[in-house]
């Protein structure tokens, strides 16, 4: 059983509650804080799934934009899907460019937990949204269990787990939760870097064309 210590315990329920009833103005990029924390136990790695995912989660998110003023939070569900007896959930942390018919994505919109990690798919057609024609394409995972130096590997992307310990605030929060940091490359590019609380959230993606800041949570 996934065990989590006592400020993280804090944190979720104090994050859970602030998800219905505040609104997230903007706010410095996220630091560590100075103050004493406890750090994270052995136990994390034993989280059953990185992320769950049921169809019955909700997760508020912020984007932090280069230039332009922060846009108010979207709240956002997974969608289950099903195509040949596999089950993905549709999980569209985006936002849209104005005045424009570009949409940017944090990470590709399908996600589904299997034996090697969180994966992440690709639709086949820009409709497979609502349902699915054809298989996704798979394009990453990020691996789970995981420990430092932990990778995963396909044609196109290579992804490493960097640090399984890293201390990240909840914007606009003064609650520090340790998150495991990936990295993703595209051939040898740089591509994103996410950070994530094993069992709860994406906490922070970090992409070239803005951040995603995960701001609150039902699970």
């Amino acid at each position: 059983m996934y065990r989590i210590s006592k400020s993280l315990l804090a944190g979720f329920l104090l994050t859970t509650l602030m998800f219905s009833a505040c609104d997230f103005p903007a706010d410095p990029p996220l630091k560590s804080k100075d103050g004493p924390i406890t750090p994270p136990t052995p136990a994390a790695d034993t989280a059953r799934v990185l992320l769950p995912l049921t169809g019955a989660e909700m997760w508020r998110y912020l984007v932090d934009v280069p230039i332009r003023p922060l846009p108010p939070a979207q709240v956002v569900g997974p969608r289950v899907l099903e195509i040949d007896r596999q089950r993905f959930f549709y999980l569209p942390y985006s936002f849209h460019v104005f005045a424009t018919s570009v949409t940017f994505f944090a990470f590709p919109p399908l996600l589904r937990n299997d034996s090697l990690g969180l994966g992440f798919y690709a639709p086949f057609h820009p409709e497979d949204t609502l349902r699915l024609s054809r298989m996704p394409k798979h394009l990453y995972t990020l691996p789970w269990p995981a420990r430092r130096g932990s990778a995963t590997r396909t044609s196109e992307y290579y992804v490493v787990c960097t640090h399984t310990d890293t201390l990240m605030s909840v914007h606009n929060l003064d609650i520090t939760l340790p998150a495991y940091r990936y990295e993703v490359y595209r051939g040898n590019i740089p591509n994103k870097v996410f950070y994530v609380v094993p069992g709860i959230t994406l906490l922070r993606i970090e992409s070239e064309e803005a951040v995603f800041h995960t701001v609150g949570w039902r699970i």
